[in-house]
């Protein structure tokens, strides 16, 4: 009986979607998404681990986020990643199940901040000035609490910037930061330090297209693959693979 439950699946998967190909937009983001590393990063390798389990044919394209966002939503693409889940963003797209995690972390450079210090809230920070990627969702976080900001257009740049002492600290994920640190700043890595306490812990999601075609039931069959390459260990294999813990 299984049998054929997985011979009809496969048969209602195969006549859905084999005559098209599903588009998806991502961008440079390493360790977790990168155009030129093996896989193309953890969180494209669960996707196309995802994907493969759903036996469709599918193709990447590698944009400026803002760029893959405005695909995503023309419908152009269906879904764009990895992307946080937030209000804003929920009243224009659709999400997937979570496929991975994030903590971000305060990145600074020994030496251009106090050794004690540590912070409870943004307004710790009053007294320095803070690097930030433009069109990164945690900005109005920082314009509310009236920060100082200088802004970088990658968190390549916020991290080189961040080196010349053009400011004080710079907040990206944690495994991001040092994946920069490493490739860039090999014989420095000892100068970079981050900060114990994370600003956020969030889940990473596909960022989904209500105007894709089929966009629901690609969904909902999204997330049942993710379900099965976990039960198959095919999830933690990949995890294991980058050093990630479970999501």
């Amino acid at each position: 009986m299984k049998k054929l439950i997985s011979i009809i699946l496969f048969l209602f998967c195969y006549f859905t979607y084999s005559q098209s190909k599903i588009l998806l937009a991502t961008g440079e983001w390493p360790p977790y998404t990168s155009e030129s590393m093996s896989g193309y990063g953890a969180f494209t390798e669960v996707v196309t681990a995802v994907l493969n389990e759903m036996n469709v044919n599918f193709e990447y394209k590698w944009f400026p986020w803002k760029r893959a966002e405005e695909e995503v939503r023309k419908g152009n693409f269906f879904a764009c990643f990895p992307y946080m889940k937030n209000e804003e963003r929920a009243k224009n797209y659709y999400f997937s199940a979570p496929l991975l995690s994030t903590k971000g972390k305060f990145f600074y450079l020994k030496g251009n901040i106090p050794k004690d210090f540590q912070w409870k809230t943004l307004n710790d920070f009053n007294d320095y000035i803070m690097g930030g990627v433009r069109g990164y969702w945690y900005l109005s976080d920082f314009q509310k609490a009236g920060l100082r900001v200088d802004t970088a257009s990658t968190d390549e740049s916020n991290i080189s910037k961040l080196y010349y002492k053009r400011f004080h600290f710079a907040l990206t994920d944690e495994l991001v930061g040092w994946q920069i640190i490493k490739k860039n700043y090999p014989n420095d890595i000892t100068r970079f330090d981050t900060l114990n306490k994370p600003y956020n812990q969030n889940s990473l999601y596909l960022m989904i297209s209500p105007n894709y075609p089929k966009a629901k039931q690609l969904i909902e069959d999204f997330n049942k693959a993710l379900v099965s390459i976990k039960k198959k260990g095919i999830y933690e294999k990949i995890l294991k693979m980058y050093n990630l813990k479970n999501n």
